[in-house]
């Protein structure tokens, strides 16, 4: 634990430290691990937060206690009907609540695959991104084990997340600049390499939009332009 602890702190906190003595070559079984549980802890206090502002639970259930103990005393019997009535309809709501309840919480059940699903993208991303960016002489070193484990260990600001209303902005900016430093210190590759790398997929995004609107132009040129010829 306090290995797990040490590496949290420094890559949230120190992460040039850490990857500078991080290598790219062992096992993978310890970083996948660790990114999964980052992720149940991620998804755990996301919804902690959630529900301590969800405020209508607790008072539906307060309402039904009362109601209850009310059912058990003596009462007038015009006030029956009305007691009745209000005791389905907090039922009612019981019953979306706990609907509610029950998808805000599929998060946390669904961490593990959703963890999965973006160390696989975060390690095709990184595996190719290297290979198309790195100088020749450092090539060797990409390996889809090396890239695993960067994208292990770079999951960890997702912990930045924790923070209330900033924290999904705090978690990405620091995603970006986390995996920027990851690559400058195990490559041993100059900022601009590195971040060229770590806007990877923006720039393969916005190659595909570019790629996308000049073929519809070019169709657009074929089927309009013999008519302004």
């Amino acid at each position: 634990m306090r290995t797990y602890f040490r590496i949290t702190w420094e890559i949230l906190f120190s992460p040039a430290r850490f990857f500078e003595n991080a290598r790219l070559e062992g096992g993978v079984f310890f970083p996948v691990l660790y990114a999964l549980s980052l992720h149940g802890i991620a998804a755990w206090g996301s919804y902690t937060w959630k529900q301590a502002l969800n405020i209508p639970l607790h008072k539906y259930l307060a309402d039904l206690g009362l109601i209850i103990q009310d059912a058990h005393e003596m009462g007038f019997p015009e006030g029956r009907e009305e007691r009745g009535q209000v005791f389905w309809e907090t039922l009612l709501k019981l019953k979306q609540s706990a609907l509610t309840w029950f998808w805000q919480s599929s998060s946390i059940w669904l961490a593990p695959l959703k963890a999965l699903a973006s160390l696989g993208w975060a390690t095709l991303i990184l595996y190719i991104g290297a290979l198309l960016l790195l100088p020749r002489a450092h090539r060797p070193l990409v390996s889809w084990r090396g890239s695993l484990r960067l994208a292990s260990f770079t999951t960890v600001p997702v912990l930045w997340g924790l923070i209330p209303v900033v924290g999904p902005l705090i978690h990405h900016t620091m995603a970006f600049a986390t995996t920027w430093i990851s690559l400058k210190n195990t490559y041993k590759i100059s900022d601009l390499r590195a971040g060229l790398i770590a806007l990877f997929p923006l720039l393969l995004f916005l190659g595909i939009l570019f790629l996308g609107l000049g073929i519809l132009g070019f169709m657009a040129f074929q089927v309009f332009g013999p008519w302004f010829s």
